[in-house]
């Protein structure tokens, strides 16, 4: 856990960047402590840019018999992102400011993917399992932006490992993992 009344330091280090035939899959690392404990928090990003669309990269679904319980859920305001914002320092305006987000093809601002992941993180340490005090790991992947504003609920599928995905009230799966 990371103390709180003390510098952090922040390492991030470019680990791979791979072109494929219609995307370019990027993973970062980046390791977060203090000076005493510099890897209090590592945390592996693994980003997708699509480059082009080819009708053999379709993929079948293949969903699982058991069936997804909903756990809980949030309403993320219009102004969640500039929330995120002003805890983070990542202005970034897709975000927070809705002409320039609808600029860039979406519908409206959309949600950081670490809110939308700390924010189910939340629900699912509160509500899923109350055997655990701590949730080890959690691996997930963003599907789809979050539009804001949006009501949101967090469903599970029991299993080793645990699946969880983040649906949006229009039916829109935003996020994946285990």
């Amino acid at each position: 856990m990371l103390p709180l009344g003390q510098p952090l330091k922040v390492f991030c280090e470019l680990v791979e960047v791979r072109e494929e035939e219609n995307r370019v899959r990027i993973h970062q690392k980046i390791v977060t402590g203090t000076v005493a404990q510099p890897d209090l928090l590592v945390c592996d990003l693994f980003g997708v840019v699509v480059t082009g669309n080819s009708a053999s990269q379709k993929r079948k679904k293949t969903e699982d018999e058991k069936q997804w319980e909903t756990v809980g859920g949030w309403t993320a305001s219009a102004h969640e992102g500039l929330s995120f914002a002003m805890l983070t320092g990542d202005f970034n305006p897709i975000h927070w400011i809705g002409p320039y987000a609808r600029h860039f093809g979406f519908d409206n601002t959309i949600l950081h993917g670490f809110a939308s992941l700390s924010r189910t993180y939340e629900v699912l340490r509160q509500n899923a399992v109350e055997d655990i005090l701590f949730i080890p790991r959690i691996n997930v992947r963003f599907t789809r932006p979050l539009v804001l504003p949006n009501k949101v609920n967090v469903l599970i599928q029991e299993g080793s490992p645990t699946k969880i995905k983040l649906v949006d009230e229009s039916g829109t799966v935003c996020m994946v993992g285990d």
